[in-house]
């Protein structure tokens, strides 16, 4: 999943590790980019998560040292915690289901295989029931994750219905439009851009652009179909995102 900050990508990842521990039980591996940020997450989304769910609950064996930072052990699989740089914490176990978080952030040895492909043999000896969530905000051209949506054999973006002529498009960064002479913090503090529809022209407010996000759907643009799939958003789509503020940076810096 190649995605903006703050879309939700790793929430949606958790909700399918949710699913895993009560349908398709199998160990599971987190990666993230170092040692805290592997910590808070235990701390901070998983086990809320699984304690938050009165079915997860179930699974949980009460016991507290079951509960740690770096290994959450349930009554019939265990999911681990692990950080990029750290081959003896990516090396040594079977894993089913595994999740690599923020992978253009991972900091590699030089002497080693990189994080991800050290992680990535965890899953062999489970064949084809093994599952592998990549995702990450892309960071430089050809990175870990542009590369990873390079190489799926189906490659989905989300493509929006336009309220006024009704036409199916991918939202651009280029039809973000605001007024020359408008200083960036009034377009900001006022809420002055808009979205322009690349087929009628017409000016999107941000309400008018969650309409047309909730009218619309994931579209396939590799043209195949298989076992690797991968999914593309940007700031644009997301309801949170103001037009005035997603493109707040590269006026300031013009």
């Amino acid at each position: 999943m190649m995605k903006c900050p703050q879309s939700g990508g790793t929430e949606a990842v958790h909700n399918c590790i949710g699913y895993a521990v009560d349908r398709a039980p199998g160990p599971v591996l987190y990666v993230y980019p170092d040692e805290a940020t592997a910590k808070e997450n235990a701390q901070d989304r998983v086990i809320p998560m699984l304690m938050a769910s009165p079915r997860l609950r179930e699974y949980m064996t009460g016991m507290a040292d079951d509960l740690s930072a770096l290994r959450i052990k349930l009554a019939h699989m265990t999911i681990h915690m692990a950080w990029s740089g750290s081959a003896s914490r990516l090396g040594n176990k079977p894993i089913r289901h595994l999740v690599l978080d923020e992978l253009d952030k991972y900091q590699n040895q030089k002497k080693e295989a990189s994080s991800e492909a050290l992680a990535e043999k965890r899953v062999i000896t489970w064949g084809r029931k093994a599952r592998i969530w990549k995702i990450s905000t892309p960071t430089v051209v050809n990175g870990a994750i542009h590369r990873a949506w390079q190489l799926a054999e189906a490659r989905y973006r989300y493509h929006v219905i336009c309220p006024a002529c009704g036409t199916e498009l991918l939202m651009e960064f280029e039809n973000i439009r605001w007024q020359d002479d408008m200083k960036p913090v009034q377009i900001k503090s006022r809420s002055l851009a808009w979205y322009e529809c690349q087929h009628c022209g017409a000016h999107w407010t941000d309400a008018d652009r969650d309409e047309a996000v909730l009218r619309g759907c994931w579209r396939e643009k590799a043209g195949g179909y298989g076992t690797h799939g991968a999914f593309g958003s940007s700031a644009p789509y997301f309801h949170w995102f103001s037009h005035s503020r997603v493109d707040f940076p590269f006026r300031e810096a013009r």
